[in-house]
């Protein structure tokens, strides 16, 4: 998470990654990106949300915060919320979201990690399924990152691809020079 003087804290939790008894690797499986493109492009209007500060939004359990403890200037913390770097924090965070869309039956919303994707067949379809989508989210206070969202466009860059109606062409940013 980025403090106010826009630094990221970091943290290495290999030790406790290593130890299968604290944490058994859960297998959630993600789902396909080509699937998720596919079904994308059956769509005619698209929007991106990016959830700001992802996995920090999702609260840990008391009796697991005491595993994520550290020490800086001689003092001791503890993690309230999932760090980034913890065994099973992607499929975590990914089994949430994606639980979110199923429980509340959301059309078109396709969630790869903390960018969720939202189509419709036409723009009413993309603006209700965003609005129940947006509905849905607010019941677990997840919040966005605006300046790293778009809303209600025809075309849409995604996972490497370029996005639009019938239209699925590899996204041309991957092939800018390094």
């Amino acid at each position: 998470m980025y403090n106010s003087n826009g630094v990221r804290d970091c943290r290495e939790f290999l030790e406790i990654n290593q130890q299968r008894k604290l944490s058994q690797t859960e297998r959630f499986r993600t789902k396909r990106i080509d699937q998720q493109v596919n079904q994308l492009a059956k769509c005619k209007w698209f929007s991106t949300l990016d959830l700001k500060s992802a996995y920090y939004q999702v609260p840990l359990a008391k009796e697991d915060r005491a595993y994520t403890a550290f020490e800086a200037d001689g003092k001791l913390y503890q993690y309230c919320r999932l760090p980034f770097g913890v065994t099973n924090g992607v499929s975590c965070f990914q089994r949430i979201i994606d639980s979110v869309i199923a429980d509340h039956e959301l059309k078109q919303t396709f969630a790869y990690l903390d960018n969720i994707t939202i189509g419709g067949f036409d723009k009413d379809d993309h603006d209700h399924n965003r609005k129940m989508f947006l509905d849905a989210v607010s019941k677990i206070n997840l919040t966005f990152n605006d300046a790293k969202s778009v809303v209600a466009v025809t075309e849409v860059d995604i996972l490497w691809y370029r996005i639009s109606h019938g239209s699925i062409r590899p996204d041309p940013e991957c092939f800018v020079r390094l």
